[in-house]
């Protein structure tokens, strides 16, 4: 797994830039970004669990909600099968 850490990542061309922000960002089967000011995290790309943000080795990322519906009530799937075809089980 790699990381990143991009410090001071402020435009210089922008009115008031901001030296305090900065952006870590994790690659590999699992990856994600995050945004730190001061040192401390303030946004992630990371959602309620593992499956949503960016797309991962095992998982889909982030997912049209009228996704799940369209499965469940056109395809006719069952919640477990929807849960296993987005490796749900694998997110931990």
């Amino acid at each position: 797994m790699d990381s990143i850490l991009v410090v001071n990542a402020g435009s210089s061309s922008h009115p008031r830039p901001r030296r305090d922000v900065s952006l870590s960002l994790t690659s590999g089967a699992g990856a994600s970004m995050r945004a730190l000011s001061a040192g401390h995290s303030v946004e992630s790309t990371m959602g309620f669990t593992a499956l949503d943000g960016i797309p991962m080795g095992t998982r889909p990322g982030q997912i049209d909600p009228g996704v799940i519906l369209y499965l469940i009530e056109q395809k006719k799937m069952s919640a477990a099968a929807v849960s296993a075809a987005l490796a749900f089980d694998v997110a931990g």
